[in-house]
């Protein structure tokens, strides 16, 4: 499903502009990404959650190969959980 996707269903659920349901949309996409670019965890019910986690440097293995490691940097990455 696409965001047009989501604002066709919007707009399709009462007396709404092609306009309103693309504001609703933006509103609900924005909330979201703004609270996540703070740090908070986002649940919505019968959905699925979202969060930001970051991943503290450490040692790997490079390309699978036996004996050969490489440093992995510190990263960020979003995790989703449906449900």
């Amino acid at each position: 499903m696409t965001k047009a996707d989501l604002v066709e269903k919007v707009t399709g659920l009462g007396d709404l502009t092609r306009r309103d349901g693309e504001v609703i949309v933006e509103t609900i996409f924005g909330s979201v990404i703004g609270a996540l670019q703070s740090g908070d965890k986002i649940e919505i019910r019968g959905f699925g959650s979202f969060r930001i986690r970051q991943r503290n440097p450490r040692i790997g293995r490079a390309g699978g190969r036996a004996g050969q490691t490489r440093a992995l940097l510190q990263a960020i990455e979003g995790t989703a959980r449906s449900g």
